[in-house]
């Protein structure tokens, strides 16, 4: 399934590290704290226990977006802040 994750990390180090995390885990970046991609459900399991290990629950806040195919299919993109060619319906088969 593809997933959407957006943060909000007060400590740049910690907010470095989810940053390339989410990058191992193949998502890419489609704004300064806002990640998405395909994932399995153990890569999705592991990727949640690897943001929480050392995760400030006061102060830190992470949001991770199910979206199914049928709703990605009716996405819009309004402007040029995005990268997209994550939207170009010919590398879709990356995800699905």
């Amino acid at each position: 399934m593809k997933y959407i994750v957006a943060y909000d990390i007060v400590s740049n180090k910690k907010r470095r590290r989810v940053a390339n995390l989410l990058k191992e885990y193949n998502l890419f970046r489609i704004q300064k704290s806002v990640f998405f991609g395909k994932l399995t459900k153990k890569q999705l399991i592991y990727l949640q226990f690897d943001i929480f290990r050392d995760f400030n629950l006061i102060d830190d806040s992470i949001l991770i977006i199910p979206i199914c195919k049928e709703d990605y299919d009716k996405t819009v993109i309004f402007g040029n802040s995005f990268d997209l060619k994550l939207t170009d319906k010919e590398i879709d088969f990356l995800y699905f």
